[in-house]
């Protein structure tokens, strides 16, 4: 993950867009770590995952949101 976002640094200019990528990589990272351990599992609208893995969820969604805010903000500012 720090390599690519390493090399990813001076390609991606857009404010917040490098925070909001990381956010998506550190979810999916701690998300299938997360399949491998063994935690209580809780009942999460139908689907049976571990807090970790709720939480990993939360953090893909927030990366997804502030990219998506960052390319409207941008495409605001450019106008």
């Amino acid at each position: 993950m720090f390599l690519l976002m390493w090399l990813l640094r001076k390609k991606i200019t857009i404010p917040w867009l490098m925070f909001g990528f990381y956010l998506v990589l550190n979810g999916l990272e701690r998300f299938f770590i997360e399949t491998v351990r063994v935690n209580k599992v809780y009942d999460a609208g139908g689907f049976n995952l571990s807090q970790a893995e709720i939480i990993a969820l939360w953090l893909i969604f927030a990366g997804i949101a502030l990219s998506a805010f960052a390319f409207i903000r941008r495409k605001q500012l450019v106008q």
